[in-house]
């Protein structure tokens, strides 16, 4: 695929499904993650890699146990919600910023590195053939969920 193709083709898809990529899959997608603009080479971005049903399952309890600790009317009332969110995809990427102390990166330079990161990624999925979306929300800034 020609990288103009990738970028002009790539969509955000909010039904996903299997198959998932595999170990090989996710190690190109992460070293393309990796080789997003990074001042310093701080490498400021983590990523998590949850799938099966049960690690989505526990997503969705942390998930509700962290609107809980917030807002504990909307758990009671959104509780279905909060915890099927995960199982809307058989495997989720979570990106985290890892904000370091840096005298000649400043946070705003970290938050953009770890995007160009997940559009990397993004396109990377794309690229192996492989449908995907980027998805935030509430919970995501959650002390607990964090």
């Amino acid at each position: 695929m020609q990288l103009y193709e990738a970028i002009e083709g790539r969509r955000s898809v909010s039904q996903l499904g299997l198959p998932v990529p595999g170990h090989d899959v996710l190690a190109r997608v992460f070293a393309a993650a990796g080789r997003a603009p990074d001042h310093r080479v701080l490498r400021p971005w983590r990523y998590l890699v949850i799938e099966g049903d049960a690690a989505l399952r526990r997503l969705g309890d942390l998930f509700l146990a962290g609107m809980r600790s917030v807002d504990p009317e909307r758990a009671e009332r959104d509780a279905v919600k909060l915890q099927n969110m995960p199982l809307r995809a058989p495997m989720i990427i979570v990106a985290v910023l890892r904000l370091q102390d840096h005298p000649g990166v400043p946070a705003w330079e970290q938050w953009l590195s770890l995007g160009a990161s997940v559009q990397n990624l993004l396109l990377a999925l794309h690229g192996e053939g492989y449908a995907a979306m980027w998805r935030t929300g509430d919970v995501t800034g959650l002390d607990q969920v964090r």
